[in-house]
């Protein structure tokens, strides 16, 4: 049921907000519907569908994540970060999205998820209205690991089935994949760091919300098993 949810958000998402239009072709955009649900192996996907498939999971995760970073980092008075988080939901809410801006979404996301880190092992107090928003970031922070640990396979989905085409493509195909697998290479380089760093967000806020007797959602677990 909770697959279903997240999936079912996920194409909401993708085809309210026009996801990646301008970068992917309108087929692409159509074919949203039937992107692989998390928690499952993607198969026989065709490269519109990997490509589409990996974005339109990647923005339900970055949105859910850096929302649960704007609550943390209110939580935790980190004002820079704040603003830099907003200004990223704002943008991230276009849904236009390309493997550049992958890459500085996943930069950002990392220097805020260490800045909350660093707070968190200085042993930082929270006020009462910190507490507030600690809370209402934590079934943020679940949803969006669960989506985000999904990202690397799709990722190697999306260059492996480039990689595929390749080998069947003409010449000036060819010179299109490339560029195309310049893209994909890009966006696979960022998953192995960004896996690390959401995992040990992930651990150090839901200890400390344990340690501070903080309501933890009842999935938060299920959660840790994967990482």
């Amino acid at each position: 049921e909770r697959v279903m949810k997240m999936k079912m958000k996920s194409m909401l998402i993708a085809f309210a907000l026009g996801l990646v239009s301008g970068t992917l072709p309108a087929a692409a955009q159509f074919k949203l519907p039937d992107f692989v649900a998390p928690g499952s192996t993607p198969s026989h996907q065709t490269t519109t569908e990997a490509v589409t498939d990996f974005y339109a999971i990647f923005l339900t995760a970055r949105l859910d994540m850096n929302q649960s970073q704007i609550h943390l980092a209110n939580a935790f008075e980190l004002k820079e970060q704040v603003a830099l988080l907003e200004a990223e939901q704002a943008r991230l809410a276009e849904g236009n999205l390309t493997a550049s801006d992958v890459k500085d979404s996943v930069q950002l996301s990392n220097k805020a998820s260490e800045a909350i880190d660093a707070r968190i092992q200085e042993g930082a107090e929270l006020s009462e209205e910190g507490q507030q928003y600690f809370i209402q970031a934590l079934p943020y922070l679940v949803s969006g690991t669960l989506l985000t640990i999904e990202l690397p396979n799709r990722a190697q989905s999306y260059v492996d089935q480039l990689r595929r085409d390749a080998q069947s493509a003409n010449y000036m195909q060819k010179a299109q994949i490339a560029i195309k697998l310049k893209d994909g290479a890009q966006v696979a380089h960022q998953m192995p760091s960004y896996i690390r760093t959401t995992a040990t967000n992930y651990k150090l806020v839901m200890g400390y919300g344990k340690d501070h007797s903080m309501p933890i959602p009842e999935d938060a677990t299920d959660v840790l098993g994967s990482l």
